[in-house]
Protein backbone atom coordinates (compact mmCIF):
# COMPACT_ATOMS: atom_id res chain seq x y z
CA UNK A 1 0.00 0.00 0.00
CA UNK A 2 3.27 2.30 0.62
CA UNK A 3 3.31 2.12 -3.03
CA UNK A 4 0.39 3.20 -3.56
CA UNK A 5 0.64 6.19 -1.69
CA UNK A 6 3.82 7.12 -3.39
CA UNK A 7 1.94 7.15 -6.36
CA UNK A 8 -0.94 9.02 -5.43
CA UNK A 9 1.07 12.11 -4.07
CA UNK A 10 2.70 11.95 -7.70
CA UNK A 11 -0.83 12.61 -9.16
CA UNK A 12 -1.33 14.88 -6.26
CA UNK A 13 1.85 16.67 -7.46
CA UNK A 14 0.64 16.95 -11.11
CA UNK A 15 -2.52 18.00 -10.43
CA UNK A 16 -1.01 20.86 -8.22
CA UNK A 17 1.58 21.87 -11.04
CA UNK A 18 -1.60 22.25 -13.31
CA UNK A 19 -3.07 24.29 -10.91
CA UNK A 20 0.25 27.06 -11.04
CA UNK A 21 -0.15 26.92 -14.66
CA UNK A 22 -3.15 27.74 -14.55
CA UNK A 23 -2.50 30.92 -12.72
CA UNK A 24 -4.09 29.44 -9.49
CA UNK A 25 -1.09 29.61 -6.74
CA UNK A 26 -3.38 29.49 -3.69
CA UNK A 27 -2.25 28.60 -0.14
CA UNK A 28 -5.16 26.07 -0.05
CA UNK A 29 -3.79 24.10 -2.64
CA UNK A 30 0.05 24.82 -0.98
CA UNK A 31 -1.69 23.10 1.52
CA UNK A 32 -2.63 20.01 0.59
CA UNK A 33 0.20 19.54 -1.40
CA UNK A 34 1.90 19.76 2.49
CA UNK A 35 -0.17 17.35 3.47
CA UNK A 36 0.67 14.74 1.08
CA UNK A 37 4.17 15.59 1.40
CA UNK A 38 3.91 14.92 5.10
CA UNK A 39 1.91 11.76 4.23
CA UNK A 40 4.00 10.13 1.74
CA UNK A 41 7.22 11.00 3.69
CA UNK A 42 6.08 10.65 7.21
CA UNK A 43 2.95 9.65 8.30
CA UNK A 44 3.05 6.15 6.17
CA UNK A 45 6.81 5.49 6.86
CA UNK A 46 5.89 5.83 10.56
CA UNK A 47 2.50 3.83 10.34
CA UNK A 48 5.10 0.87 9.33
CA UNK A 49 7.95 1.31 11.52
CA UNK A 50 6.83 -1.46 13.80
CA UNK A 51 5.60 -4.15 11.02
CA UNK A 52 9.52 -3.60 9.33
CA UNK A 53 10.97 -3.71 12.87
CA UNK A 54 9.00 -7.06 13.80
CA UNK A 55 9.56 -8.10 9.83
CA UNK A 56 13.14 -8.39 10.23
CA UNK A 57 13.14 -9.59 13.70
CA UNK A 58 10.57 -12.55 12.34
CA UNK A 59 13.27 -12.98 10.05
CA UNK A 60 16.45 -13.57 12.30
CA UNK A 61 14.44 -15.46 14.56
CA UNK A 62 13.48 -17.95 11.28
CA UNK A 63 17.58 -18.87 10.96
CA UNK A 64 18.67 -18.13 14.94
CA UNK A 65 15.95 -19.01 16.94
CA UNK A 66 13.27 -20.40 15.33
CA UNK A 67 11.55 -21.58 18.87
CA UNK A 68 10.47 -17.75 19.53
CA UNK A 69 9.68 -17.26 15.57
CA UNK A 70 5.99 -17.95 15.61
CA UNK A 71 5.28 -15.33 18.36
CA UNK A 72 7.07 -12.44 16.86
CA UNK A 73 5.04 -13.65 13.78
CA UNK A 74 1.93 -13.62 15.82
CA UNK A 75 2.99 -9.64 16.69
CA UNK A 76 3.88 -8.92 13.37
CA UNK A 77 0.48 -10.03 11.56
CA UNK A 78 -1.15 -7.95 14.25
CA UNK A 79 0.77 -5.09 14.01
CA UNK A 80 0.03 -5.79 9.99
CA UNK A 81 -3.78 -5.28 10.72
CA UNK A 82 -3.01 -1.95 12.68
CA UNK A 83 -0.80 -0.33 9.95
CA UNK A 84 -3.08 -1.67 6.92
CA UNK A 85 -6.25 0.38 8.66
CA UNK A 86 -3.55 3.43 9.24
CA UNK A 87 -2.50 3.27 5.70
CA UNK A 88 -6.28 3.09 4.45
CA UNK A 89 -7.35 6.35 6.22
CA UNK A 90 -4.10 8.02 4.78
CA UNK A 91 -4.96 6.91 1.21
CA UNK A 92 -8.33 7.79 1.64
CA UNK A 93 -7.00 11.49 2.59
CA UNK A 94 -4.85 11.63 -0.16
CA UNK A 95 -7.92 10.79 -2.29
CA UNK A 96 -9.80 14.00 -0.77
CA UNK A 97 -6.62 16.26 -1.59
CA UNK A 98 -6.65 14.92 -5.15
CA UNK A 99 -10.22 15.60 -5.69
CA UNK A 100 -10.33 18.72 -3.83
CA UNK A 101 -7.36 19.73 -6.51
CA UNK A 102 -9.77 18.65 -9.25
CA UNK A 103 -12.16 20.98 -7.99
CA UNK A 104 -9.87 23.93 -7.62
CA UNK A 105 -8.99 23.44 -11.47
CA UNK A 106 -12.13 23.33 -11.94
CA UNK A 107 -12.60 19.55 -13.45
CA UNK A 108 -15.35 17.70 -11.43
CA UNK A 109 -14.20 14.49 -9.20
CA UNK A 110 -17.68 12.76 -9.94
CA UNK A 111 -17.46 13.23 -13.85
CA UNK A 112 -13.57 11.19 -13.60
CA UNK A 113 -15.08 8.53 -11.76
CA UNK A 114 -18.10 7.84 -14.24
CA UNK A 115 -15.34 7.90 -17.15
CA UNK A 116 -13.64 5.03 -15.22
Amino acid sequence: MLEIISIAHAVIFTQRRLLIDLGHDEASSRGLLEESVRIVFSEAPDATREVRALAERWGEQQLLDPASAPATRALLDEEIKKAEGRLARLLARQEQIAAELRRLAGEDPDERREDR
